[in-house]
């Protein structure tokens, strides 16, 4: 999925929310990406590109 018009702050401010869902194992923190599985297993992937203010988001399987 594909978010425009998203901020640093809006990036870190969604990432932080993802945490708070469970999304904090084996966790990853880029200058512009957040990786990190559930208990379930789902991996997200959260991708900042700043020079667009475009977020990508997305949950892959085990």
């Amino acid at each position: 999925m594909y978010i425009s018009n998203v901020s640093e702050n809006d990036f870190n401010a969604y990432m932080e929310e993802c945490k708070n869902y469970g999304f904090s194992l084996k966790s990853y923190i880029g200058e512009e990406s957040y990786e990190a599985y559930n208990e379930s297993g789902v991996k997200l992937t959260l991708i900042l590109q700043g020079h667009l203010k475009e977020m990508t988001i997305c949950t892959f399987l085990r």
